[in-house]
């Protein structure tokens, strides 16, 4: 007997097609759905770690700028205390030099120079106020004699005070550091005694102007770059000028100096330009009532004129040329020393060696006050005349 299924059995088979469908759909929905969400989410998550790397870098570059901004501010920090330590060092020195006590103002000076050579943007300034005070009129003191009168004499330890300034300056524009030769040193006016210059080269303006010179002072073997001004000199001791030269389109001038009685002025032409490069010296329009001495050397090479012009001698002068270091073989020439406009009195005496007198060394011209020939005979070469003016160092 056949069996028939029931009528609902279709329908039943039909509903659960359905769901299956209805729950395939919901799952792709879901899965589709999930899909779309992990994407966003991806998208996020980069866009989250984009910001976090950008904000990385602001911050890597943020400390970055801290550091070189502490580093800056840290270097400015050094600058401004080291400013600050070199002005104290200034004021403290500057201060000595106004003691009283000689000692203290050594001190003073010596302080003054080193921060010269600690503090290149005013090494000026130092040397100016070490100048100032050669400038500075001499402390005396009151010395009794035996006899008991007071007398006035100046002061030993401001003198010991005054040289070592000297001593400084000299030491500081020679050698291999010569710190300060690029300075200006204004000595104007200043009593100078026996200071001394050797192998230099100053580039700065040196200015003697008025200045009284003492002792034995020597400038040897230097060169003025920047000219050396020593207008209207007093030479009380002996300035002695060895293969002195100025830089070029400078000059080293002494017109209107005074040679004093028992003063000497001292030219030493060891090593004269040639002659396409003449003597820009200028010792012209200067009083003698001492010693003015010209003292030359010939070379292989033919030599430059040295001028002297308006040099005026008093009854007590003396004129001198001579040959110094003794001739050298094979030598021929020397310089010329031209004179012109020279006022003369009798009883002012030209010397000029016997080894010389003969060779036109010595040409004078256009005098005033004795006459030529007067002149002429004036000459006088002793026997031992060389030997005299030739022992000194050139």
């Amino acid at each position: 007997m056949t069996t028939t299924p029931p009528q609902w059995v279709p329908y039943l088979t039909l509903i659960a097609a359905v769901l299956a469908a209805g729950v395939a759909l919901f799952a792709a929905i879901l899965q589709r759905k999930s899909g779309r969400e992990a994407a966003a989410a991806a998208r996020e998550s980069a866009a989250a770690a984009k910001k976090s790397s950008e904000a990385s870098e602001r911050s890597a570059k943020a400390s970055e700028d801290s550091v070189a901004l502490n580093a800056e501010t840290s270097r400015a920090t050094a600058a401004r205390l080291e400013s600050e330590g070199l002005a104290k060092r200034f004021q403290d020195a500057a201060s000595q030099l106004g003691h009283d006590q000689p000692a203290v103002r050594l001190a003073g000076v010596y302080s003054l120079a080193r921060l010269a050579d600690d503090w290149p943007d005013q090494r000026q300034t130092c040397v100016d106020v070490l100048c100032a005070l050669l400038r500075m009129q001499q402390k005396m003191k009151t010395y009794v004699e035996e006899q008991q009168y007071p007398i006035d004499l100046p002061d030993d330890g401001d003198q010991q005070v005054r040289r070592t300034v000297m001593e400084l300056i000299s030491s500081r524009v020679n050698g291999t550091d010569a710190l300060w030769a690029g300075c200006d040193f204004n000595l104007a006016y200043a009593r100078l005694a026996d200071f001394k210059l050797r192998n230099a080269t100053i580039s700065g303006k040196v200015i003697l102007n008025g200045a009284i010179i003492e002792g034995g002072c020597s400038f040897t073997r230097t060169t003025f770059d920047g000219g050396l001004d020593a207008q209207e000199l007093r030479i009380e001791g002996t300035l002695k000028l060895t293969d002195v030269l100025p830089g070029p389109g400078r000059t080293v001038s002494l017109s209107g100096s005074y040679i004093d009685r028992g003063g000497t002025l001292d030219f030493v032409l060891a090593k004269p330009p040639t002659a396409d490069k003449q003597w820009n010296v200028w010792p012209t329009k200067i009083i003698c009532r001492g010693t003015f001495a010209v003292k030359v050397t010939k070379t292989t090479y033919e030599q430059a004129t040295f001028h002297i012009r308006g040099l005026h001698l008093e009854p007590t002068a003396r004129f001198r040329v001579v040959q110094v270091p003794p001739a050298e073989a094979g030598s021929a020439e020397y310089p010329t020393i031209e004179a012109k406009e020279w006022a003369t009195t009798a009883s002012a005496r030209i010397e000029v060696a016997g080894a010389l007198q003969h060779k036109g060394v010595f040409k004078p011209s256009e005098w005033t006050g004795v006459e030529h020939h007067q002149f002429k005979d004036a000459y006088t070469t002793g026997p031992n005349i060389d030997a005299i003016l030739g022992d000194d160092d050139a």
